[in-house]
């Protein structure tokens, strides 16, 4: 409902493109809950992360945030999730990810991570 809404969430929905036209990115990327595990020990209480940047490149959408990931150079240490309205980044050993990325999934009952977000014109063709 409206009322549960945050005020960052609120202002890149309703009020980016008024005041700050051609900022708007294609689709907001918000990091929503953090499943706990070993990796990510810090960051389980962090809620509605608005992901703006990775190792500071603007991100646009959830498919451009994957295709970065994905092209992530092998000898990149850190992946820092940047945003416009935390001040703290969040930081994560890349490495280490990676290596625990299947156990987390599998942990949590996440039957096919590999597929986060729906490329409808792939589908209808």
């Amino acid at each position: 409902s409206p009322g549960n809404i945050t005020p960052p969430l609120a202002y890149e929905h309703w009020y980016r493109e008024i005041e700050r036209p051609r900022t708007r990115h294609e689709q907001v990327v918000i990091v929503t809950r953090v499943l706990p595990s070993p990796v990510n020990s810090g960051y389980t209480n962090l809620h509605n992360f608005i992901v703006s940047s990775l190792n500071g490149k603007p991100v646009r959408s959830l498919a451009h945030l994957e295709k970065m990931l994905k092209n992530m150079p092998p000898e990149t240490t850190n992946v820092v999730f940047g945003s416009e309205w935390h001040k703290i980044p969040l930081v994560l050993n890349f490495k280490e990810s990676l290596e625990q990325h299947n156990s987390v999934l599998k942990r949590y009952g996440i039957i096919d991570g590999s597929r986060i977000y729906a490329d409808k014109n792939k589908d209808s063709q």
